[in-house]
């Protein structure tokens, strides 16, 4: 940088490189509105697969565990119901933003098949491997899983947006 009386100003370099940066951080910021998903309900999606297989866990655990199973499920329940009710924010948003509404079936099916038929089998399996060895390791491997799938599918979908014309 050159030094204008006590004032650093940058070389045309280092402006043009300074605006390359600009530039592809307002591209990724148009990509991610340009989806669906928001970033808070990623978080809330994300979210909710961590908190399945511990709630579904606590309620199947003999004894109980930690709490009692009854609070277990209403965590359950209570987390599903944020789920629905941000989704349907989510839902209504993107209608109102682009005037179309928020069509599952548009999704690519290589990654929502494998995502609809393998996510609940682990997260029921995980619960109940937890019930028979006690071992919470179970829940918290089906929850790094399901938070890993659950900000995987949002990356894969923002590079489905980013190749549409």
């Amino acid at each position: 940088m050159e030094d204008n009386g006590g004032a650093l100003r940058p070389t045309p370099a280092e402006a043009r490189a300074a605006l390359a940066d600009a530039e592809r951080v307002r591209e990724s910021v148009t990509t991610l509105s340009a989806t669906p998903w928001p970033p808070w309900f990623v978080a809330t999606i994300t979210g909710m697969f961590v908190v399945l297989p511990f709630a579904l866990g606590g309620a199947l655990a003999d004894p109980a565990w930690l709490m009692p199973q009854w609070a277990w499920v209403v965590a359950m329940v209570a987390a599903e119901a944020v789920f629905a009710v941000l989704l349907a924010v989510a839902a209504a948003n993107w209608r109102a933003k682009t005037g179309v509404a928020l069509r599952f079936d548009l999704l690519p099916k290589r990654t929502t098949v494998p995502v609809a038929v393998g996510m609940p089998p682990l997260v029921v399996g995980s619960a109940y491997a937890f019930r028979f060895t006690e071992e919470p390791l179970w829940l918290v491997g089906a929850a790094a899983v399901g938070a890993a799938v659950s900000v995987g599918f949002h990356l894969r979908f923002v590079r489905l947006h980013r190749k549409a014309p």
